[in-house]
Order: C-alpha cells, then sequence, then structure tokens
C-alpha cells in the first residue's frame, strides 16, 4: 500500500497543507511526509496512537487527538488548522461519519486519498464528495490479508 500511495502522491499537485484523518500511529503519515512538501496534520482518536506517531518525530507533521466520531470535535480540528489543500482518509470500517464538517470545509480541497476497507461505505463516502464537485480519478483494491475475502479500496478523487 505505501509503494501505491507514494505513486498517487507523486501525481497530485502540490499543496501547501494536508489533512490526515484515522491516521493511527503513523503508517501512511510517514510516506506522506517523504512525498509531500507541505504541513501534514495528522489526527486520531487514539491518544496511545498519537503518542506512538509523534514519537516517531516525522518532518512537518502535527499528531492530533481529536474524537472523529463527534461532529463538534471533528469542527473544531478543521477549524483549528484548516484550510487544507489535500485530505487522506483511511477510517475504520463504518466509514467517515463525520463528512458534514469536511465537506463544509473542503474550500482549497484539490484532492483527496481514501483508502477503505468497506465497499458500501467508501460508495457512500465517495459519493459525497462527489456531489462536491470531486471526480472520481483513480481506484485500486488492494488485497493486505491474503486467503481472506477482505480487501482495501484505495481511490483518489480530483477537483
Amino acid at each position: 500500500m505505501k509503494d501505491w500511495l507514494r505513486s498517487q502522491l507523486l501525481d497530485l499537485p502540490p499543496v501547501d497543507q494536508c489533512l490526515e484523518l484515522f491516521c493511527g500511529s503513523g503508517n501512511l503519515t510517514e510516506v506522506l511526509s517523504e512525498s509531500l512538501r507541505g504541513e501534514i496534520i495528522a489526527a486520531e482518536g487514539q491518544g496511545a496512537a498519537i503518542e506512538e506517531l509523534a514519537a516517531r518525530q516525522l518532518k512537518r507533521v502535527t499528531p492530533v487527538t481529536v474524537d472523529l466520531f463527534d461532529t463538534r470535535s471533528f469542527a473544531g480540528l478543521l477549524s483549528d488548522f484548516g484550510p487544507f489543500g489535500g485530505v487522506v482518509l483511511d477510517p475504520p470500517r463504518d466509514g467517515l461519519k463525520c463528512s458534514k464538517p469536511l465537506v463544509d470545509s473542503m474550500d482549497g480541497v484539490q484532492w483527496i486519498v481514501y483508502v477503505s476497507c468497506d465497499q458500501a461505505t467508501w460508495e457512500r463516502d465517495v459519493g459525497v464528495f462527489q456531489a462536491q464537485g470531486f471526480k472520481l480519478e483513480h481506484v485500486t483494491l488492494l488485497d493486505m490479508l491474503p486467503q481472506t475475502p477482505h480487501m482495501e479500496i484505495l481511490s483518489v478523487c480530483r477537483l
């Protein structure tokens, strides 16, 4: 997945600031920090994961602990750190539950990279982005768990 993401990021227009939601302990954040020239705001709800990410001391990365399922907390994150030129999403199976605050703050967002482990929530969330004018540019399935039916959906949407 890291190689795929790295190759996709090279094709995206550079941005001054990227928002990564559901960053966990920073597996994708590491690729972002190596591939993007701008600042990265890496947000996660699990404090232990953010502590692990902070300990990695990645360049241009600001780790933030925030409840990404609480609309008010999520909206606060967006207003405190925005605007963003790019967004990277890797939510749990339920997808992006607080999409309204994100959609409301899309001014300036040029691209969205979305990693999903659930087709239904991926379709729902990408549909929200398409309604805002984003075009689904690239979709790849990745078998992260061989010999199981689970696939990751990796996609890029652009204005």
